[in-house]
């Protein structure tokens, strides 16, 4: 093999000492991050390890006891069509709303993107609803879509010879209706984030396209779209995140019902923990809810970065 071997002229420079400031700069960072990892360790960590550990008990919150029972509760959990019910309704209802909110979301974007009083101020009352709390907007539904043959939906649809309907307590119309008031609170804060990015692409790349002949539909394709894709991401990705933790919409307006036709994970999870003091077996579904959003999460991502390297 052949040998690198220095010359004799050329001598290693002694490492320098760091000076004074930097060390002091570098211990002033370390204690500053030192405050939010511990809160993090405090606050998340720690009741995740927790949790994980007590899925494999049948700890009561009733009693503050239990005992190893080892996989028993994911079995159970496996096993039950409450689980199952639950689990279609979280990703039907997260597919929904989060394709529905991005593609609204876009398209009241490209329509108020140019800056006029007009535009701002439909853009100030189309986000009014996404900075609204759950309760206020999901009590105002109750009234707009309650069991009332005189409520405002059921007025309206009169018109459109539609008879009155039970819009939360029909089977197959109150997760629908769930779904559509999400979409009608999201769509303002997923257009704020595409009024951000169309805001960052560069205006001389449309002018470059007109002058080729590339306006409309085809601008849009191979300039906006493409550049939009990091918004979009994030924009998934918390949308998968918020679909999968759906809770106090579900547990204001229909407690789960009918016949568990709107149950979510997360509020089975809540019934088992704290109406039933099952918390081994509550921890267990949390567990599961994890590792599900976790994993879409991340292949979401992942499909992302292959599609983003693939333009640039």
């Amino acid at each position: 093999m052949q040998q690198f071997i220095a010359s004799p002229g050329v001598t290693k420079k002694p490492r320098q000492k760091r000076s004074a400031r930097a060390i002091r700069d570098a211990r002033f960072s370390w204690a500053v991050l030192a405050i939010p990892f511990a809160l993090y360790l405090i606050f998340a960590l720690f009741p995740m390890a927790e949790a994980f550990i007590l899925s494999f008990t049948n700890w009561s919150l009733l009693t503050l006891q239990g005992q190893f029972v080892g996989l028993a509760n994911y079995i159970h959990l496996f096993t039950s069509p409450t689980f199952w019910e639950a689990f279609k309704n979280t990703v039907w209802f997260m597919l929904v709303t989060n394709l529905g909110s991005i593609v609204l979301g876009l398209a009241l974007a490209l329509l108020l993107s140019k800056r006029s009083w007009v535009t701002q101020s439909a853009r100030a009352i189309l986000y009014i609803p996404s900075v609204m709390s759950v309760v206020v907007v999901s009590e105002m539904f109750i009234d707009l879509l309650g069991p009332s043959q005189g409520n405002l939906v059921n007025w309206v649809v009169h018109w459109f010879g539609i008879p009155p309907q039970n819009w939360l307590v029909s089977p197959t119309l109150a997760l629908p209706a769930l779904m559509f008031l999400a979409l009608w609170q999201g769509m303002g804060w997923t257009m704020v984030f595409f009024l951000a990015g169309l805001q960052g692409i560069p205006r001389y790349l449309y002018e470059a396209a007109q002058l080729d002949g590339a306006t409309g539909w085809k601008a849009f394709r191979y300039i906006t779209w493409p550049l939009l894709r990091p918004v979009t991401t994030l924009l998934l990705i918390l949308g998968y995140i918020n679909g999968f933790q759906v809770f106090a919409q579900m547990q204001l307006m229909t407690n789960g019902g009918p016949d568990n036709r709107t149950m979510s994970l997360v509020l089975y999870l809540y019934q088992e923990g704290f109406q039933f003091y099952k918390m081994g077996y509550a921890s267990a579904i949390g567990m599961v809810l994890f590792l599900v959003t976790l994993i879409v999460s991340f292949l979401q991502l992942q499909r992302s970065r292959r599609q983003w390297s693939a333009y640039y």
